[in-house]
This record gives structure tokens, C-alpha cells and sequence, in this order.
């Protein structure tokens, strides 16, 4: 059994405004997605079914042919569609696995992943998945097709983030 692990991310200040180009102040916090495998024959998603996933697996087969397949489950701590990047994260799981076999460890694994989110999205910033990637806080820009970013230094600064389900986790 493999595990890709990926974290999820919060935006401090550009949450909608990525999406048309603006720059991003966001971190990363501790909720992680977690792609669970085995090599299989054949693919297979041992969760409940899912179109997204299907499309996924369509996308690799088309594009990547001589990525192997996997029995696979998807466990997650990320909220789903509450801004905390669980697609980027799970985006970034499978395009991770993709870039682990050698007939493809060339390829930008942050490229790779934006096409995989617009499965999700439609048009991916990519601004989340490059944030996951990074981990860490770091101000985020795309100026032309083009990311740049600048780590912020850690300040201590402590927030206390209230998930819809009423659940409240500290995050440094």
C-alpha cells in the first residue's frame, strides 16, 4: 500500500480574485488529503461513486498511458467546497502519482495538476494548487501566465478557523 499526502490551504486576503489574475496572500494549514494505493490490473475507486473521479481516471488513460493503475481510496480531512483547496490538494495527489514513473517524471507537476482541478472547476488559477505545493505562507502571483511567489516568514500568528460542522481546531 503507497499514501500521497497533500495539506489543504486557506487565502488571507484574494479568495475570488485569484481566479482573474490578482495575487494571493494565503498558508497552508494541517487538514490533509490522502490518496491510498495499491497496483492494479485494472483502474478502480474503492469509495462511492463518483463522476469526477471517473473523469480523472478517463483523463489519465487518454493522456498518460503508460501510468499503471491503481486500486485507490480517498480519505480526507479538507472540507469540500468551503475554500480550503481540497480539489487542488486531491488534483495534486494524482498528478503526483503520474509524475512518479519515469515515462513522465519531466512533466510540471503544477501544470499537470491544473489541468487535473479544471476537471473540478472548468479554469483552474492554479493559485491553490501552487500554495499546496509550496506549503508553507507565502504571497502569490500569476502576472502573464506566470507564477511568482515570495514566502512569508512565520510570525506566530495564531487564528482559529470555525468549520461549518461546528468542529474548531487551532492552526499555527
Amino acid at each position: 500500500m503507497f499514501i500521497i499526502r497533500k495539506s489543504s490551504k486557506i487565502l488571507f486576503l484574494g479568495e475570488h480574485s485569484a481566479v482573474y489574475g490578482f495575487p494571493v496572500i494565503g498558508a497552508t494549514i494541517p487538514f490533509y488529503m490522502y490518496l491510498v494505493y495499491t497496483f492494479s490490473t485494472d483502474w478502480r475507486y474503492l469509495g462511492e461513486p463518483s463522476l469526477k473521479i471517473d473523469e480523472i481516471i478517463s483523463f489519465i488513460n487518454r493522456n498518460f498511458s503508460k501510468v499503471r493503475p491503481i486500486e485507490f481510496l480517498i480519505f480526507s480531512q479538507i472540507p469540500v467546497g468551503l475554500g480550503f483547496g481540497s480539489s487542488a490538494s486531491l488534483s495534486l495527489c494524482f498528478a503526483e502519482y503520474i509524475v512518479s514513473h519515469d515515462e513522465y517524471d519531466a512533466y510540471d507537476k503544477i501544470v499537470l495538476a491544473r489541468e487535473i482541478e479544471n476537471i473540478f472547476h472548468g479554469k483552474s488559477s492554479g493559485m491553490d494548487i501552487l500554495l499546496v505545493e509550496l506549503n508553507g505562507t507565502f504571497y502569490l502571483e500569476n502576472k502573464n501566465g506566470i507564477f511568482s511567489y515570495k514566502k512569508i516568514e512565520f510570525c506566530n500568528f495564531y487564528f482559529w478557523l470555525v468549520l461549518s460542522k461546528g468542529n474548531v481546531k487551532q492552526v499555527k
